[in-house]
């Protein structure tokens, strides 16, 4: 069950991007299956299981942001004719990017906050390009008074990253709520720096236990948490 804590006056709300204002994990997912169906269509001779299962292994090895995993899988499965290959792969992975698009009633959501007067931020872990990119296909971009990434701030997501988010507001961490998917990164960190942490249940976290002050299934439902209103 969530801690129970006392909070009052919050007046600044953090969202996270992946998993939390669009469903990333489903995404990427899709995009990595068209890709290696690219790669398979332009000669990779390989199957789906086994090209899927190495590049799996290349995602965990050098992260997500990593941009070589096709050259990488190229190279790890010998290819002959590799720029065809990687080049059908990355055309097919940034068509799918145009498909993305924001949870239901994302975008009215934060409409109905800002006009209750919170202060609307993003709190997110990534390269910078990479999130703004994000939230500029999502027709996000404007939504929000301020953007703090990771890369920029030169933190990964942590008590000190949302304390230095708390000094760039001028606000006290009491006065601030996270809302995020990660158990650590956007719950318990949050939590640690004196934010209120309220969990969005999405992504292959979902099922991770962990202590938050609110927990929702759709992110819809924070406007209507009894702290927000």
């Amino acid at each position: 069950m969530p801690a129970k804590r006392e909070f009052r006056g919050v007046r600044f709300l953090l969202f996270d991007i992946d998993d939390t204002l669009f469903p990333s994990s489903e995404f990427a997912k899709k995009a990595r299956k068209n890709a290696i169906a690219a790669m398979l269509s332009a000669g990779l001779p390989a199957d789906a299981n086994s090209v899927s299962a190495a590049l799996r292994e290349i995602i965990c090895k050098k992260g997500a942001n990593n941009q070589e995993h096709f050259d990488l899988l190229c190279k790890k499965l010998k290819c002959k004719n590799p720029a065809k290959i990687i080049a059908s792969a990355i055309r097919a992975y940034h068509d799918t990017k145009r498909q993305i698009a924001p949870y239901p009633r994302v975008s009215s959501l934060l409409a109905k906050l800002r006009k209750r007067g919170f202060v609307l931020c993003v709190a997110t872990e990534g390269i910078a390009k990479k999130q703004w990119d994000k939230l500029i296909r999502l027709g996000l971009q404007d939504s929000f008074d301020s953007v703090f990434i990771s890369e920029e701030l030169g933190l990964n997501k942590s008590p000190n990253f949302y304390l230095r988010i708390c000094r760039a507001l001028g606000a006290k961490p009491s006065t601030c709520a996270m809302i995020g998917n990660h158990p650590v990164l956007d719950v318990l960190s949050s939590r640690k720096a004196g934010m209120v942490a309220i969990r969005v249940l999405k992504g292959k976290h979902q099922k991770e236990k962990c202590n938050s002050d609110f927990a929702v299934r759709n992110i819809s439902e924070v406007g209507k948490l009894p702290i927000l209103k």
